[in-house]
């Protein structure tokens, strides 16, 4: 299966506006896939692969930056298991490439999640949650551009410029049905 898609605007990372851009073409394929084990236990998998172009010729290049090429996710769910409930779930983003000639390109960034849980009554439960798992050093975003900071040369150093994920958190949550 194959999707294309002309796009004339971008998303701005940095100011978070959309801006005007190059046309694009995009072509991709997903397959997501549900097995229910049984009335208590069930999988998830999902795949996605993409290739993005700009579609004019420029001589910096007609790769789009940011644009991801191979997303996937597992996950393993248990839903009432007796008064318990939870699931893991693993993601993966592919590198990216930053730049239009496609020089210079991100990691790969993997993450788990986890949650387990508890119903107490009918109208009451608790889960914990705890992102990043295995408290993994990735980066939930890259960019490349040049920038100056006090004391660099006039016109900027380019260089990788990051978001970093997240450490290893915890979220206790307790929930009222009324």
């Amino acid at each position: 299966m194959a999707i294309e898609i002309k796009l004339r605007a971008y998303i701005s990372g940095e100011s978070g506006t959309t801006e005007a851009g190059r046309p694009s073409k995009r072509h991709g394929v997903e397959w997501s896939n549900h097995y229910v084990i049984n009335s208590k236990f069930f999988v998830d998998f999902d795949i996605a692969a993409s290739r993005a172009r700009f579609t004019d010729d420029d001589p910096v290049g007609n790769y789009i930056p940011d644009s991801v090429n191979k997303v996937a996710s597992l996950g393993f769910s248990v839903v009432d298991y007796g008064p318990w409930f939870g699931n893991i779930q693993y993601r993966y983003f592919g590198p990216r490439t930053l730049i239009e000639d496609n020089s210079q390109r991100s990691q790969s960034t993997s993450l788990t999640y986890l949650r387990i849980g508890r119903k107490l009554s009918e109208d009451w439960k608790v889960s914990l949650d705890v992102f990043n798992l295995f408290n993994r050093a990735a980066d939930d975003i890259d960019y490349y551009y040049t920038s100056r900071l006090p004391g660099e040369p006039l016109a900027g150093v380019a260089d990788y410029h990051t978001h970093p994920a997240e450490k290893r958190a915890f979220r206790l949550t307790l929930t009222s049905y009324f």
